[in-house]
């Protein structure tokens, strides 16, 4: 039984990290081109990942990274 709940909760956490990112795609999609003030979170060979602060979202950038610095 213990062993059910920690995989339902672990689902349950990938189901709501994946609404966050939908309603922060489904909000800034109108926005695409503009400019935010960022965070780098992350980095690697695929991207960087930033986090905005207004509206509060995070997302990886795929193209224009190139020198930036994680924190």
């Amino acid at each position: 039984l213990a062993a059910h709940c920690t995989e339902q909760e672990g689902n349950a956490a990938k189901v709501e990290r994946q609404l966050h990112k939908s309603a922060a795609a489904m909000l800034l999609e109108s926005r695409t081109g503009a400019q935010f003030d960022a965070m780098v979170t992350g980095a690697s060979d695929k991207g960087v990942w930033v986090r905005i602060l207004q509206p509060l979202a995070e997302g990886r950038l795929v193209r224009g990274f190139e020198g930036l610095d994680v924190g």
